[in-house]
C-alpha cells in the first residue's frame, strides 16, 4: 500500500469526481464551504482514491470545556478527526489505520480526538480510550494515548 494525500481546496469542484461507493457520500457531496480551521484530503493508493479525510484544526481543548464530553483540559492542544471514509470496496486493508498514523505524523505535539460514527471498534482497535459523553444522544468520542 501506497498511500499518498491531497488536499481538497474546493468541496464543490471536487464533488463531480468523487467515487460512489462512500457510506458518508451525502456529506462529501453537499454543498460546503471549508472553513479555515478545516481540512480535507483526497487519499490515494497509487492512482486510485480509497478514502477521504476532513480534519477539524481547532488547536485548544477549550473548545470542549463547556460541551457534553468531559475531556480533560490540562493536556497537548488537539486535532479532531471528523471524518476518515474509506471506500467500501476497500475496507479491510488497513487504510484507516495508515491514515491516522498519517495525521499523528504531521501533527507529532498533539492529541487526536475523533466523535465515533458506527466506528467504536476501530477506535478501540488503536487502544484509543473512550470519552463518554455526559448527555444521552451525543456520539462517543476517542482520544489518542498520551
Amino acid at each position: 500500500m501506497d498511500l499518498s494525500f491531497h488536499p481538497i481546496t474546493d468541496p464543490m469542484t471536487f464533488s463531480q469526481d468523487i467515487a460512489g461507493d462512500y457510506e458518508f457520500n451525502q456529506h462529501w457531496l453537499g454543498t460546503y464551504r471549508l472553513s479555515e480551521d478545516h481540512e480535507w484530503y483526497e487519499v490515494r493508493d497509487g492512482g486510485e482514491q480509497v478514502a477521504l479525510l476532513e480534519l477539524d484544526l481547532k488547536p485548544h481543548r477549550n473548545y470542549w470545556r463547556d460541551s457534553a464530553y468531559p475531556l480533560p483540559m490540562d493536556g497537548p492542544d488537539v486535532i479532531e478527526i471528523q471524518f476518515i471514509d474509506v471506500r467500501l470496496a476497500h475496507r479491510g486493508r488497513g487504510i484507516g489505520k495508515e491514515i491516522v498514523h498519517w495525521v499523528a505524523e504531521q501533527c507529532p505535539q498533539r492529541q487526536l480526538l475523533a466523535l465515533a460514527v458506527a466506528s467504536d471498534g476501530f477506535w478501540q482497535s488503536l487502544g484509543w480510550d473512550l470519552i463518554v459523553p455526559d448527555e444521552s444522544g451525543f456520539r462517543p468520542m476517542y482520544a489518542s494515548p498520551l
